[in-house]
């Protein structure tokens, strides 16, 4: 059996990182967008930094799971205008999906959603009431790790009732990177790991951040997540790179110009300069380290030996 060792590049690491930042700052596109980022638009009428602002962000992270994060966060947006989010532990969940559902349709039917997000939020609201007075802004703990364990008891717990429905280490470093951002929780940007999505998996091994060290054809996601989580959170630590800009940076980059898909465009709009765009599986568990996912790859490719 071909045991896999999968190897992480601190140096591209940094490289990548800064290039995603140094677009962001010269505000290419897509950052010359205006109101880019769902998550930094605060609702209508709350205040920066408040209770409100806190259990909005909160919730809307529970939902993000599949889901666009733009229409995500304007549908929570509105149901934050509509409904007091301090009441939600009081409230049966067939009340809290009639409060819901009118703003969820671009969401899907909250009813037939697999990861049953209105059952989630109804559980996520008593144990936040029960645990931490009905303030998320009291996960908080000492230290980034424990904030993070707080939120969703670390990597190696199984699921139980204990722990905050549909939140992983991705989304407690979501949260964690908005309530810094707001200045409700006081760690310095440089500590806090940042979300590795689908993107920014895919943006990693295709640039060789991470690379499966076998003639493997696969790798399992997990596995590589929790490597460049890892490396991430080394990087802005000893570069000095904020990790609420990084996350952001590389966001805006996945899901604005990797998804357009094409190899070209990559060429001429990005500074990041990946390889290939590996296939991810539909339920997120393999990914295809020497695949490519992109048009026109075979062009890009003959132009690059002409030149």
């Amino acid at each position: 059996m071909v045991v896999k060792i999968l190897k992480t590049d601190y140096k591209r690491g940094v490289e990548i990182a800064r290039a995603a930042i140094e677009m962001k700052e010269q505000r290419r596109y897509p950052f010359n967008q205006p109101d880019i980022f769902p998550d930094a638009i605060v609702p209508e009428g709350v205040k920066v930094g408040s209770l409100e602002h806190a259990l909005f962000l909160f919730y809307a992270c529970n939902f993000d799971s599949s889901q666009r994060a733009v229409v995500v966060y304007d549908s929570l947006r509105q149901i934050a205008s509509k409904i007091d989010l301090t009441l939600l532990a009081l409230m049966p969940p067939k009340e809290i999906l009639k409060v819901f559902k009118p703003y969820m349709k671009k969401m899907g039917d909250p009813e037939r959603a697999l990861l049953d997000p209105i059952n989630t939020a109804h559980h996520n609201a008593i144990k936040l009431q029960q645990e931490y007075g009905g303030d998320p802004r009291n996960l908080r703990a000492r230290t980034v790790q424990q904030t993070i364990d707080n939120i969703c008891h670390g990597k190696t717990r199984k699921y139980s009732a204990h722990k905050f429905r549909q939140y992983g280490i991705g989304k407690a470093a979501l949260l964690m990177k908005n309530y810094v951002r707001f200045g409700m929780w006081d760690f310095s940007p440089y500590e806090i790991p940042i979300k590795v999505d689908r993107h920014l998996l895919r943006i990693s091994v295709g640039s060789r951040v991470a690379i499966l060290q076998d003639e493997s054809t696969r790798g399992r996601m997990d596995r590589v997540v929790d490597a460049l989580t890892k490396l991430y959170q080394k990087v802005t630590l000893r570069e000095k790179i904020s990790a609420v800009d990084l996350n952001d940076s590389f966001w805006a980059i996945g899901s604005y110009l990797c998804t357009r898909n094409n190899a070209i465009n990559c060429h001429l709009s990005c500074d990041i300069n990946c390889l290939n765009r590996p296939d991810v599986d539909k339920k997120l568990t393999w990914y295809y380290p020497k695949s490519e996912h992109r048009r026109d790859a075979e062009n890009l490719f003959s132009y690059a030996k002409c030149k």
